[in-house]
């Protein structure tokens, strides 16, 4: 029995870490029960502290390359900038096609303005070899003003017209051509200071709505086309009213009144033509757009030189 006894003893060894001794009271086997976990806290926070430090040393051995790394773990995901530039890339890529687009218009525009300025020119060669024979053929400067009004209308009307290369720069060169010969057999009925006043303030009246457009923080000019749109049926009542009252002051007061709506209206093609109102034009539309701008700047200029060049009728 003894021999028994001390075997089944063997099989379960008694230490001090999982057992305590059969001569412990009750209250001294709960008291050190309850500490026990307390001991665990203990051996814890040491080896937490332990591998913090280990971790440290660690950290301070690596290369930067590495050190960087590890941060960036430690702080977790970078945000992504991909979605802002996702959507300003869209606004860029317009502003890049808009700029081409106004270049655009701008180059066809001064191609048109240099044919008209040529041309109003050649009035003034010596011995008036050129104003002469406009005056002695004058059916070529109504021919010209009737086929030119029959081009815009065919420009305007059929939109293969405005966007087919060759066939829309064609069409709005032979225009260019026959309204500049008109305003040449017009301008050769002015002297020339009159016809100098007339392109200086018509330069200056295009330049300042230029620098008025680009210059301006406003970004949405629409207001405008709406104040417009209510005054055209004045301008169309201005000329009626200068023809019943053929007085010089009376024609000074409505010409400075049609060359106000005119450079309104002028500045507001400007706007249309750089995207800052809702009807503004569409990169394809860069015949129109300039065809639209030439025509204001040929009026303004039309009404200055009646105003200061003496034309009447």
């Amino acid at each position: 029995m003894e021999s028994h006894t001390n075997v089944s003893m063997d099989k379960n060894p008694k230490t001090p870490e999982n057992t305590l001794e059969l001569s412990t009271c009750p209250i001294e086997f709960f008291q050190k029960r309850k500490a026990k976990p307390s001991n665990t806290k203990n051996m814890h926070s040491d080896s937490t502290q332990a591998d913090t430090q280990i971790a440290i040393e660690f950290k301070r051995d690596l290369p930067i390359s590495t050190k960087n790394t590890a941060e960036d773990l430690e702080q977790g995901p970078i945000p992504s900038s991909s979605s802002e530039d996702s959507k300003s890339q869209p606004e860029k890529v317009d502003d890049t096609i808009r700029r081409a687009f106004v270049r655009k218009v701008l180059l066809i525009l001064t191609a048109q303005i240099l044919v008209s300025a040529f041309m109003v020119g050649m009035t003034f060669f010596p011995n008036g070899v050129v104003k002469n024979f406009m005056l002695r053929n004058s059916y070529l400067a109504i021919i010209s003003t009737v086929l030119g009004i029959i081009l815009l209308i065919a420009i305007v009307w059929k939109r293969e017209n405005l966007q087919k290369v060759p066939r829309n720069y064609i069409l709005l060169t032979i225009f260019t051509v026959c309204m500049s010969y008109s305003l040449a057999f017009l301008a050769s009925f002015s002297n020339g200071a009159g016809v100098l006043i007339a392109a200086g303030l018509t330069f200056l009246i295009v330049v300042s709505a230029l620098i008025y457009v680009s210059m301006s923080k406003k970004k949405n000019f629409s207001k405008l086309g709406l104040y417009l749109a209510q005054i055209i049926p004045l301008f169309f009542a201005l000329p009626i009213i200068g023809y019943f009252f053929p007085g010089l002051v009376i024609r000074a007061l409505i010409g400075a009144g049609i060359v106000t709506f005119l450079a309104l209206h002028l500045t507001f093609e400007i706007v249309r033509v750089m995207g800052r109102c809702e009807s503004k034009y569409s990169v394809d539309d860069y015949i129109l757009a300039a065809l639209d701008i030439y025509i204001d700047i040929y009026l303004i200029f039309l009404e200055l030189l009646k105003i200061f060049g003496g034309i009447t009728q």
